[in-house]
């Protein structure tokens, strides 16, 4: 059996998707290869813990132990299948042609010819097996999810809502291009309600938020009550701690009418907290969201994206390591 792993994006911010999964593999197994496939399909070529990496990936829809990388059908069923008894097959057109299903109704002839223990089972198969195409070729492997991660909460039913809050997906992403490991500690200065530090949290990830605001930082008490997060009411610029302890920072900062910056512009709030961790956290990954139109020429930024909000508002998302 082979040590080689596909991994397929949604649809929706792939480059991110992609920026989080190589960050993740680099966490955990920083020795394996990950190369592009394509713009919606990464290949893994090395042992990796599957099962860590998926539970925490959100932009991931389907991923697993890749079969075949050809247009031909050359795997063995029964070196891959013997724990399994019902499967199904599924084709991913990710290419601007046409493919007939025939071809996943020929793999499906394969699978029970080689492994005649296998059953169909379109309803509750232990495995799906996928038929991939793309503009670059096609590719066959199996997963034992049909979707890899549906965390996707809702903001609205959290205990405490407000309108500035950071949706949970980009949250996660944000902690995730941290390279953040289990037990390590994260610190958001700027929480607001704690989306960041609630997904955070998920992946059993010590967490400490702060905010200037003492009713944001009831609200975030509120949604992170049945976890360990510790929550400060004080301002970013002046944290009453040592850097010394925090592994990483993620932080969504203020922005809009609605999130008050304390009289002190966007931009001047930015250039200060940056120019603080630059000191404090040399050597340490922060990840941080911005509006665009403050950005600033950074000496440390190792990635950045555009995050499209509407037409009036791109944001920017950076991570620093210095």
């Amino acid at each position: 059996m082979n040590n080689k792993y596909f991994f397929i994006y949604g649809g929706e911010h792939v480059e991110l998707a992609g920026a989080e999964l190589r960050a993740l593999v680099k966490s955990y197994h920083p020795d394996v290869l990950l190369q592009n496939l394509e713009r919606r399909v990464s290949i893994v070529d090395g042992y990796i813990d599957l099962q860590k990496i998926t539970s925490r990936v959100i932009c991931t829809k389907y991923a697993g132990q890749l079969l075949s990388l050809s247009d031909g059908i050359n795997f063995d069923p029964e070196e891959y299948f013997r724990s399994y008894t019902k499967f199904a097959c599924k084709l991913i057109n990710l290419s601007q042609k046409y493919v007939s299903i025939e071809a996943v109704s020929n793999l499906g002839k394969y699978i029970k010819e080689k492994s005649p223990w296998m059953q169909v089972s379109l309803d509750n198969p232990d495995i799906i097996v996928l038929y991939v195409v793309t503009n670059n070729g096609s590719m066959i492997g199996f997963t034992e999810h049909k979707y890899v991660n549906s965390r996707v909460k809702e903001l609205r039913k959290r205990p405490y809502f407000h309108n500035v809050a950071l949706e949970p997906r980009l949250s996660r992403i944000m902690v995730n291009l941290t390279m953040v490991r289990e037990n390590d500690l994260l610190l958001d200065p700027f929480c607001g309600t704690g989306s960041i530090l609630l997904e955070a949290e998920d992946m059993n990830i010590r967490t400490v938020g702060c905010d200037i605001f003492a009713s944001m930082c009831y609200g975030a008490l509120a949604n992170t009550l049945n976890t360990q997060s510790c929550i400060v009411n004080c301002d970013a610029l002046s944290l009453p701690f040592q850097f010394k302890d925090i592994n990483v920072i993620a932080t969504d900062l203020p922005y809009g009418i609605s999130a008050s910056t304390m009289k002190r512009l966007p931009k001047t709030l930015l250039k200060e907290f940056v120019s603080l961790i630059s000191d404090e956290m040399k050597g340490k990954r922060c990840c941080i969201m911005y509006k665009n139109s403050d950005e600033l020429l950074f000496n440390n930024v190792v990635e950045e994206y555009n995050i499209y909000e509407h037409k009036s508002l791109t944001r920017k998302l950076i991570v620093l390591c210095s």
